[in-house]
């Protein structure tokens, strides 16, 4: 008779995005490092990518958990497969050379997800770091806290020797992952692991021992859709125009009349911004021309919806808007 062996979830990871008509976000390709995958095959433990996040599976039979302790932290990569990913994504749109998404799940006891309300941002892009290097310091730095980032605990005390601009910090004792130094008022957070300072992937996934007090666990990981200025590019075949032209929306959104760019005839922009959808519950917007009567007249009954394809950054003064342009001929 064969022998078999059947497995169950340890872990799970589902990842939504707000931005898809049904949450689910299919378009994070997720592998665990090869310094994960080595320990996952030699506890017994399997990876399976599913379409929208992973499952890490044991024996049914299950080892102790004090057995797989030495399993952890798990690490995965995260990488976009849609070349618009970052374009409907409210992240920066620019990410510095050695940064990363470095994300897990919150250090609060009894947690049991990736966010809290709240989703992926800047606040989780953090520089990558070997696990021995040195840190520059400011003049008249006496002490310099290690601890693990978010939530601690402090891990060492490092007395910078007097004169020093810089301080040799050695991690190997505590391994990869994220941690933050308090030197002096300034607070430095970082990602560590050897082999990650040199590949720099798009994020990383990070689960800790904590998965053992509740087998089965399912974690969110959350996308928040990017919010857009829409203008609307009008480029006329026939000239002139008439001077009353607007957009009505059926909403509390308006849009305002602006410069036109070069080789458009007359341009509109939102007063508000408002979140990119894959597909948009809100009903279409109208160029009209007001009549004498008083009844508008509907030269095209519905204009084009903004997808992520088009996006640009432009300065305002004070601020940058993100806006998508919209180019509609007639």
């Amino acid at each position: 008779m064969p022998f078999t062996t059947s497995y169950q979830p340890l872990c799970r990871v589902v990842m939504r995005h707000a931005y898809f008509t049904d949450g689910s976000l299919r378009e994070l390709a997720t592998a665990p490092t090869p310094a994960t995958a080595e320990r996952l095959r030699r506890a017994g433990l399997l990876f399976r990518s599913q379409a929208d996040g992973f499952v890490v599976l044991c024996t049914s039979a299950g080892l102790p958990p004090v057995a797989l302790q030495s399993v952890f932290p798990l690490v995965f990569s995260l990488v976009p497969r849609d070349p618009y990913f970052a374009n409907y994504s409210d992240l920066p749109l620019l990410v510095g050379p050695a940064h990363t998404y470095c994300l897990g799940p919150p250090a609060e006891a009894g947690s049991l997800a990736l966010q809290t309300g709240a989703v992926v941002g800047a606040a989780d892009q953090l520089p990558l770091r070997p696990l021995v290097f040195r840190q520059p310091v400011p003049a008249a730095t006496d002490l310099v806290l290690l601890s693990r980032y978010p939530g601690g605990p402090v891990l060492q005390q490092l007395v910078v020797p007097a004169g020093a601009s810089a301080i040799a910090l050695d991690l190997r004792p505590w391994g990869s992952g994220r941690y933050h130094l308090q030197i002096g008022s300034e607070l430095v957070l970082f990602y560590a692991d050897d082999y990650l300072a040199v590949t720099r992937p798009w994020g990383l996934l990070t689960l800790d021992a904590t998965v053992l007090a509740t087998p089965g666990v399912s974690y969110t990981l959350s996308f928040a859709a990017r919010p857009t200025y829409w203008q609307y590019n009008l480029v006329a075949r026939r000239l002139p125009l008439p001077s009353d032209l607007s957009i009505t929306t059926g909403t509390t959104l308006s849009f305002i009349e602006v410069p036109a760019p070069l080789g458009v005839t007359a341009s509109w922009l939102a007063t508000q911004a408002q979140s990119l959808a894959q597909r948009y519950h809100i009903p279409p917007y109208q160029l009209v021309l007001p009549a004498a009567a008083g009844r508008a007249q509907i030269l095209l009954p519905a204009l084009p919806q903004a997808g992520p394809a088009s996006l640009r950054q432009k300065n305002n003064g004070i601020s940058q808007q993100l806006v998508s342009d919209l180019f509609v001929q007639l």
